[in-house]
């Protein structure tokens, strides 16, 4: 709206009538499904037109807001709807705005970025924006950061939020629109509001602001100009064609942009959160993040905003896998599992592609088969999101979804495969068998009526979580399908492969799990749920093989995957020992066990010449066997396999890490060259730490039936000192924290299946236990006089580390019955006043560490484990997630930074030295990142300054990345602006008699003596301090509080001096050090507290 628009004219005007009133746009009453439809079969050109009068309007605000410049923004709608054009058939029709909005945004990011090159080749200003005179700049920036934010929601949530809010329609106009129900747009809508809103908290917007963003973000949908609509609608359905023409930039345009969103939009469908965006560069970022086309030690590609990669990328798939394929002709391995389908070159292990799965829920179940291969090796099957599969080109995982046709929407699918020929397919499915085309046309089906069995006997067998299922798998010749329904578990029917009939069946001794046919398709080898492998004749049932594995896993047994080797010799299964078993296939005998996997492997195919076997399980990693040996081959060109264990050293010059071997490698952060291996005799790894002075490692672990703990001396490359002791009755009992205390004398540790800390003095070699039921992290006291541990049972406690006695604790209350506050992580905050507490629930909570009182608490959407972490200067929190470590301000929760996607669970963050990089672990790789802003605010000195001492968290922390790069002129800046509190000169006898009346007899001494000492200011602090901590007098120490009260800083002042004194030492110079070094001197307030330890920090990094 603009400046001078008169509101009371329109505030009488319901939501969607004003909307009507204000925009031009088309309400013709068509589905957007019967419109795609029409499109993309037709390609009938009226359909497209009303496409683009309803949706044109919405994309061209959303790339003027963008853009600024209205040509520009011009050129990015008609790119936008020819990208619609290139992949209209692959789009749902629900999520049809979101999609759109996705691409114009990608689009004008990448324009943006174009525009920056150019500018700085040509070295000339950038141009003016062009602004429409009736925009309030305050609203169009509210709308971008609401476009921005929206984006990252799933695409559902996205669609009805962009219908209802953005275009102003009705419930009723969207659902008709989309094709819903009235309730599903309004559950998906209220669900949707609530994560938007709890984006924008995070980012400092509070809800009202937001809720008159999104309810002004209709009035700023101007009118799609009748010039551009009429362009852009011939632009597009002539190029569909074929004989249209479009400028050359901007066909490049759409190329480029299609090419980035095949693999992103499919998952969006379905629900799947897309990778955080990039966003255009300035010539500041360009300094600040790592180089755009930075590599590991392997050539490999890092992440945006990765600095160092700890460990290979190599046959690693991000998070868990359970389906592994190997193309035909043994040139490429493709994994599946969690979210994501992964391909790499079988040689070299080098990552070829990674798309989305779009299957949040399925994997590791009964009667699965998940992911397939076409017989000529091109193309590669699996199950997407429920009802769809995605068929994919196995060279460049481009991929399109079909659907099994005129079936119910609520089936899901649980297997598929495709016929020797490559012309069919058989698809299991919850509700019965399928044969379809590659189109999904259905032909025949056998229906599977459910019911049994329901999660096992007890209730509790985790392969039947997933609920009713079928499964199919062609035998080779396609002569045959071998089929078998949960509602018929034990029963494998051989069925005609064309008409499903039945030919022959066998009975089972358990549920099948796992099924493989041997080359020849005489027989197969079956996993079967009472941890049994057997193999069959196809032809008359008989039982050839029955070989029944010893399982003593104390939560769950099981065999899971088996394959059948090319030349018939071997049979192969997993089981969840983590163990994979290798048989001689004629004669029964077991060849090998192949040992080293992670965790449970499900994934198995051998090498068409049958002497590789490939695998993966839940640990996400391939590996290739030697089966002749029964030994794993190493990793090609010597790369090196990580782990989920990372440590920094304090001063951020060292990194290191675990491999799946627990050999430790230490890593020099500057050169990103190995310093250092070490590897200890009959120890594992699950944590580590850096003593505080950097001499010293700490591992924790554990081997065979021992906890471990093991204390190198770094300088001498030998174990300085080792604590050994038994695990008890949990085999799995490990380290899961381990801190030294703040003068490296003491090393604490928690065992969460000991529910205790043991507390280890280093020189002495004394283990203290402290005992804390289900204890899961600690730390020790920025001063080392309190150790805090917190575990699951809600407990924050507090010890006096060297008495091993609690000094006070707290119990942590639930909001309510769905509030799980069990906690995971404990930090205390680098002034010592706050601890930092990670919840179950998936927030943080802050805390008064005097009094243990909840200071607030914040949400951070998920948690994983031990990663939490304070910078060294106190500003920022970073934590850990199931994708990912995220960056928040420390008071306020506001989240700073994200983009430290690690495909899955990150178990570790540390803080480097100046809060600029954070290292993370988790999917067996450590990353450090550069956690600064990668877009810093294009201000002057004084609009950064105001941010920088503003109340706005987000502004303020990107503010404060920006005046980091201008030393020469942030430190005059800070001189001049900020005023120093110094004390007037007191008389400290004066001072002590006063003190000494304030516990009187008489009352009016004592008032006089309390009035008298708040007249002489700060002067007077330090004793009135001391006399507090050794006064007995309950009315001395009731007033001696108010009166430090009253001299006390607010917060607000204390996190003004903080973020000021942190700049200072981000800047280190001499200047800098100089100005600290006056503050600490002469300021009797906080401002002196937080530049003496800025000063301590600096002197720290001084070599």
């Amino acid at each position: 709206m603009g400046k001078n628009t008169n509101h009371s004219e329109t505030r009488g005007v319901t939501h969607p009538v004003l909307v009507r009133h204000l925009q031009n746009t088309s309400r013709v009453g068509v589905p957007d499904a019967d419109l795609l439809d029409a499109y993309t079969r037709r390609r009938d050109s009226e359909a497209f037109a009303v496409l683009v009068r309803r949706y044109g309007p919405l994309v061209w605000s959303v790339c003027r807001r963008q853009l600024r410049d209205t040509s520009s923004a011009d050129d990015a709608t008609q790119a936008t709807f020819l990208a619609l054009v290139r992949r209209a058939r692959w789009v749902r029709a629900a999520t049809l705005a979101a999609w759109l909005v996705g691409v114009a945004r990608r689009t004008s990011r990448k324009m943006l970025l174009s525009d920056l090159r150019r500018r700085r080749r040509e070295a000339t200003a950038p141009p003016s924006p062009v602004v429409q005179p009736d925009t309030d700049m305050s609203v169009r920036d509210l709308l971008a950061v609401l476009d921005e934010e929206v984006e990252q929601l799933p695409l559902h949530y996205r669609s009805v939020l962009l219908a209802c809010y953005w275009q102003g329609q009705t419930q009723a106009e969207t659902a008709h629109q989309l094709g819903l129900s009235a309730a599903s747009v309004k559950g998906l809508l209220e669900r949707g509001r609530a994560k938007l809103l709890d984006r924008l908290r995070r980012r400092g917007v509070t809800a009202d602001v937001a809720l008159r963003g999104m309810l002004a973000a209709p009035l700023a949908l101007a009118a799609l100009p009748d010039r551009l609509r009429s362009q852009t609608t011939t632009l597009a359905l002539t190029a569909s064609v074929g004989t249209g023409w479009a400028p050359t930039a901007l066909v490049g345009l759409v190329a480029g942009v299609v090419a980035a969103i095949v693999g992103v939009t499919l998952a969006q469908s379905e629900g799947a959160s897309p990778p955080p965006a990039a966003i255009a560069p300035t010539a500041v970022a360009a300094r600040w993040g790592a180089p755009p086309m930075a590599t590991d030690v392997d050539d490999d590609p890092l992440p945006k905003s990765a600095i160092l990669r700890l460990g290979t990328s190599r046959f690693k798939h991000p998070g868990n896998a359970i389906e592994l394929i190997l193309s035909p002709d043994d040139k490429t391995v493709v994994a599946y599992g969690g979210q994501w389908v992964t391909a790499w070159d079988a040689s070299t292990g080098k990552k070829l592609w990674t798309a989305p799965s779009a299957n949040s829920g399925g994997g590791g179940t009964a009667g699965e088969r998940l992911l397939v291969a076409s017989p000529d090796g091109k193309r590669a099957i699996w199950v997407g999101a429920r009802d769809r599969l995605e068929i994919a080109d196995i060279a460049s995982g481009k991929c399109a979804q079909i659907s099994v046709k005129g079936e119910p929407k609520n089936l899901r699918v649980t297997a598929v495969d495709i016929s020797p020929g490559g012309n069919s397919l058989a698809v299991g499915t919850s509700i019965g068998v399928y044969l379809t085309d590659l189109t999904g046309a259905v032909h025949q089906k056998i229906a599977n009526p459910g019911g049994k069995p329901a999660f096992g006997a007890n209730g509790n067998d985790r392969l039947l979580f997933g609920g009713d299922y079928s499964f199919v798998r062609y035998a080779p010749g396609g002569k045959r399908l071998a089929v078998v329904t949960s509602d018929a578990p034990k029963s494998l029917r051989f069925c005609d492969p064309d008409t499903l009939k039945e030919q022959s069946r066998i009975e089972l001794t358990a549920y099948l799990v796992r099924l493989a046919f041997s080359p020849d398709g005489s027989r197969v080898a079956v996993t079967e749920r009472d941890n049994a492998v057997r193999v069959y004749e196809v032809a008359g049932g008989k039982r050839v093989h029955d070989w029944a594995v010893k399982l003593n896993n104390p939560f769950e047994n099981y065999t899971s995957a088996v394959a059948w080797s090319p030349d018939g010799k071997w049979i192969a299964a997993g089981a969840t020992d983590h163990a994979i078993y290798l048989w001689d296939a004629v004669t029964g005998k077991e060849a090998g066990r192949l040992t080293g996997s992670g965790w449970y492997p499900w994934g198995l195919s051998f090498s068409s010449d049958s002497n590789v076997l490939f695998s993966t399980g839940w640990d996400g990693v391939v590996r290739r066997w030697d089966v002749a040996a029964a030994k794993q081959l190493p990793l090609p060109n010597g790369a090196v396999r990580g782990s989920d264990v990372v440590a920094a050293s304090r001063d951020g010059s060292r990194v290191a890490f675990a491999t799946e071997t627990d050999e430790i490698h230490i890593v020099d952060v500057e050169t990103k060259k190995e310093v250092q291996r070490l590897k200890a005799a009959d120890c594992g790894v699950s944590r580590m730490a850096f003593s505080p002075d950097g001499k010293y490692l700490a591992i924790g672990g554990s081997h065979l039936t021992q906890v471990n703990v093991v204390l190198w001396n770094l300088a001498t490359g030998t174990v300085a000192r080792r604590w050994d002791w038994e695990k008890g009755r949990d085999p799995h009992a490990a380290v899961e924290d381990i801190q030294f205390s703040p003068d490296g004398s003491q090393i604490a540790a928690v065992v969460f299946r000991q529910h205790a800390a043991h507390v280890l003095t280093v020189r002495e070699g004394a283990r203290q236990v402290l005992p804390h039921q289900y204890i899961y992290g600690l730390d020790f006291a920025p001063d080392g006089t309190m150790l805090a541990t917190v575990g699951w049972d809600r407990v924050i406690r507090l010890w006096n580390p060297k008495t091993g006695q609690v000094a006070r604790q707290v119990e942590v209350p639930s909001k309510d019955k769905h509030d799980d506050v069990r906690m995971y992580a404990v930090r205390f905050s680098p002034d010592g006043r706050t601890l930092a507490t990670a919840h179950m629930r998936a927030h943080v909570s802050l805390w008064d560490v005097k009094s243990l009182q909840n200071k607030s608490r914040f949400e951070i959407g998920d948690f994983s484990r031990n990663a939490l972490a304070y910078s060294s200067d106190g500003l920022r929190l970073a934590t850990g997630n199931y994708q990912g470590v995220v960056v928040w301000d420390a008071q306020t929760g506001a989240k700073l930074w994200d983009r430290g996607n690690m495909g899955d669970s990150v178990y570790t963050v540390e803080f480097g030295r100046d809060g600029r990089n954070v290292l993370a672990g988790g999917n067996g790789v450590g990353y450090l990142w550069d956690t600064r802003p990668g877009d810093p605010p294009r201000k002057e000195l004084p609009g950064l300054w105001a941010d920088l001492i503003g109340d706005e968290a987000v502004a303020a922390d990107r503010a404060f990345w920006a005046l980091a790069e201008r030393p020469a002129e942030v430190v005059p800046l800070l001189a001049t602006k900020t005023a120093v509190r110094t004390a007037r000169e007191v008389n400290a006898d004066q001072v002590a008699k006063l003190i000494a009346k304030l516990g009187a007899d008489d009352f009016k001494t004592r008032e006089t003596a309390e009035s008298e000492l708040a007249k002489l200011g700060p002067g007077a602090q330090p004793q009135l301090v001391k006399a507090l901590s050794v006064s007995d007098s309950p009315e001395a120490r009731l007033r001696l509080g108010r009166l430090l009260a009253r001299t006390a800083d607010s917060d607000t002042t204390r996190r003004r001096y903080q973020r000021l004194t942190a700049l200072l030492g981000q800047i280190d110079t001499p200047e800098s050090r100089k100005l600290l070094r006056t503050w600490g001197d002469t300021a009797v307030d906080s401002l002196s507290e937080y530049a003496t330890a800025a000063l301590k920090r600096c002197s720290s990094r001084q070599p």
